[in-house]
């Protein structure tokens, strides 16, 4: 008799799985149906970007040299903190407010390094990609946007880059 308690106890949860199983899926699918013309706008603008990145191939080629820079730079941070957070305590064994000020200025250094290349990569795709859609009548300018806007970024917008990603 308690095996046929066991069964049914199985079968009666495996029910219960069942069917809030059944409802979630009919929630998702009323979802998606009050979704469909937003799910549609999301596709149009997915394909407008792709032809943006299809005239512009060298987005890639910056966001994958940010990306070595950025671990660089954790790297570098990374050594340098470890090197100098072995600073020998002083005759009394005491360790002064110098050094430990210095793993709040390696993790400050770390958050504003990684904002501000973050910063640089927006602003290259986003004017890469501007200047392909506000120049789609003819008018487009010579050499790769990627790159010249790259060079922007390190010489024109330095200083607003650097500020923007202080404050956040």
């Amino acid at each position: 008799a308690a095996g046929v308690y066991l069964i049914t106890f199985k079968s009666t949860t495996m029910v219960i799985c069942g069917v809030v199983v059944c409802v979630i899926d009919v929630l998702l699918i009323c979802v998606l149906i009050y979704m469909r013309k937003k799910i549609a706008l999301s596709a149009t603008i997915i394909r407008e970007a792709c032809k943006g990145v299809v005239f512009n191939p060298a987005i890639f080629f910056i966001a994958a040299l940010i990306i070595c820079v950025f671990a660089a730079f954790a790297a570098f941070l990374l050594a340098s903190y470890v090197s100098l957070s072995y600073f020998p305590p002083n005759s009394e064994g005491v360790i002064t407010h110098n050094e430990e000020w210095v793993g709040l200025f390696f993790i400050f250094g770390a958050f504003w390094g990684s904002l501000f290349l973050l910063a640089v990569l927006e602003m290259c795709v986003s004017g890469a990609v501007a200047s392909w859609y506000f120049g789609r009548a003819g008018n487009t300018a010579e050499g790769s946007p990627a790159f010249t806007m790259l060079g922007l970024a390190f010489s024109k917008s330095f200083g607003a880059l650097a500020f923007g990603s202080l404050v956040l």
